[in-house]
Formats: structure tokens, C-alpha cells, sequence
């Protein structure tokens, strides 16, 4: 038995009462955040699979696709992943989220990230990726996240760097730093774009503007444009006008004219906050 703290009777008597209200989704979102956020909060998770049970289209579901997942055989294994992470591409649709906003389908994927086969790895963590930015951030992935950062796989550490930001937010950025010099260019984009689309809907701790601080700046010389410029829009929304001449420098020498672009805008808005 779980020792059921004051924080925890208040989440889980506010989602009894929505539920009885015919607020089910607020229910679920309210449950789901304080079960499967940072804090994994045990009893919010038992009293989650209470009182939302496996049924309809999400048991069908787990005893279909999802248990492909535990199959002996790695073709099963890897048409089961691959059929998910294409759904979990697909535009977000209330259809898609009975499955997939769903933390006995989370907790499948990550356990299948230490599949022995790295293909079926590579399409587990794509899927687990866009449902983290879509549907449900289950932090019980995160550890497993952390350690494909570093996978010799390009698409797998590509989409580990962006579930890694869906899933800690700014917590992860001494951990996603390093892929700032990754070797391929799909996963540097994806490794500076983090915090500018982080602080669309969250406030930037001071930690994390000093972490992330001069890395961006670094980024603003790599070869490609596309990361230049995502390494400007992330400075932007940092808020330091300390970095106002490393993007005039920047802009100075850019060859992209969509890029050079977005560093003067991105100059005058930082000129303008007077931060």
C-alpha cells in the first residue's frame, strides 16, 4: 500500500469529482501530470489505472500493435514499432490519443527501448519522441532517453534529443548540450531549436540561460544554416542582450538571407526588451 500524502488525496478526490462532473479529459490530464511527471507520484499512478481502466480501442490496442512489442521474433518486433511511430507522427486527433495519451502504452515503449535490436530501438524512440510533444510526457522514459543521446544511430539520437526536451523541458539542457557538435546536422538542429520552443510555453530558469548561453553562441558559426539560425532564435528567447554582438557578428558574415534575416530580427527584439 501506498502512504497517500495530503498533495495526493486533493489531485485524486479534484479528478473523482471532474469525473463525476463529465469532465473525463480534465480527469485524465489532471491525474496524468501528477502520476507520470518528474515527480512519478506512485499513488496518483494506481489511482490512474483505477479509474481508468484498460478497455475499448486502448485494449485492443495493447493486446494488438503494442504487445508486438514483446514478440521472440525481431520482425514482429520491428513491424509492431514502426507501426506506432507513424501513427504517433501523424497530426495529434483525439482518435490517436485513446492509445497513445495512455501510460500502459508509454510504459510498453519504454521498456522496448532496451530492445537488443537497434532498428526497433530507432523506431521506439521516434514514436515515444512525438507523443512526448503530442499526447504524454511519461518521464519513466527519461533515464533510457539519456542514454540514446549517445547512440551510434543518427535518426535514433536525433529523436532522443527531442524527447529529451519534451520530456524534462530546461532539466535537460546540460544533458542535450553536447549534441550542439553533433556530427550530423539533423541532430544539432534538433539539439539548439530545444529552448526556443520550450520558452513558447514555459518560462527560462536562470540555470539554464547560463548553460545554454554560450553553446548558442558557439552554434551561431556552424556550417549550417539552418542550425545558425536556430541557434539565433533560441538566444532570442534566452533574453540576454550580452549576446546581441555575437548575433550582429553573426549576421555580419551569413551568407543565407533568410538566416541573416532572422539574426537582425532577432537583434532588434533583444535591443528592444532592453534586457
Amino acid at each position: 500500500m501506498y502512504k497517500l500524502t495530503m498533495a495526493d488525496s486533493k489531485v485524486i478526490t479534484r479528478a473523482k469529482q471532474l469525473l463525476k462532473d463529465g469532465k473525463e479529459e480534465e480527469a485524465r490530464d489532471l491525474l496524468l501530470k501528477a502520476a507520470y511527471g518528474p515527480s512519478l507520484d506512485t499513488t496518483a499512478q494506481a489511482a490512474f489505472e483505477e479509474l481508468f481502466p484498460v478497455e475499448g480501442t486502448l485494449k485492443k490496442r495493447l493486446s494488438g500493435t503494442v504487445k508486438g512489442l514483446q514478440a521472440k521474433d525481431v520482425a514482429t518486433r520491428r513491424t509492431a514499432a514502426k507501426a506506432i511511430a507513424n501513427e504517433a507522427l501523424e497530426e495529434g486527433s483525439r482518435a490517436r490519443a485513446v492509445w497513445l495519451k495512455d501510460p500502459r502504452t508509454t510504459h510498453a515503449l519504454t521498456q522496448a527501448l532496451e530492445d537488443e535490436d537497434p532498428q526497433v530501438v530507432e523506431q521506439v524512440i521516434t514514436a515515444l519522441s512525438n507523443i512526448a510533444e503530442l499526447y504524454l510526457a511519461d518521464f519513466r522514459a527519461y533515464p533510457a532517453v539519456l542514454r540514446l543521446l549517445e547512440s551510434k544511430r543518427q535518426v535514433t539520437r536525433r529523436y532522443a534529443v527531442s524527447a529529451a526536451w519534451a520530456l524534462a523541458g530546461f532539466d535537460a539542457s546540460e544533458s542535450v548540450i553536447p549534441r550542439f557538435q553533433d556530427k550530423v546536422e539533423a541532430v544539432r538542429s534538433a539539439a539548439v531549436v530545444g529552448p526556443a520552443v520550450l520558452a513558447s510555453e514555459r518560462k527560462v530558469p536562470a540555470a539554464a540561460k547560463k548553460l545554454l548561453r554560450e553553446p548558442l553562441v558557439e552554434a551561431l558559426k556552424d556550417e549550417s544554416s539552418t542550425v545558425r539560425m536556430r541557434a539565433s532564435n533560441s538566444l532570442r528567447v534566452l533574453g540576454d542582450d550580452s549576446v546581441i554582438e555575437a548575433l550582429r557578428a553573426a549576421a555580419a558574415v551569413e551568407t543565407s538571407a533568410v538566416t541573416r534575416e532572422v539574426l537582425e530580427n532577432n537583434i532588434k527584439v533583444l535591443g528592444a526588451k532592453g534586457v
